[in-house]
């Protein structure tokens, strides 16, 4: 059972050895969010303007 385990030596990720495939992956990923939440923050700041105008309406019955 021990020797069906697999080493660190033997996993593609350790020390640096990962895969081209994964690399893209993971940067894709991450540019991705970028965007993500770039277009996020640009909708959020044109659509976060408040009216200052407040309508009053005066009307004094007597």
């Amino acid at each position: 059972m021990i020797n069906s385990e697999p080493s660190l030596e033997k996993i593609e990720d350790f020390n640096g050895r990962g895969s081209e495939e994964k690399k893209r992956t993971v940067n894709l990923v991450i540019v991705a969010c970028l965007f993500v939440g770039a277009i996020y923050a640009i909708v959020k700041v044109n659509n976060s303007t408040v009216s200052d105008a407040l309508i009053v309406q005066d009307s004094v019955y007597q």
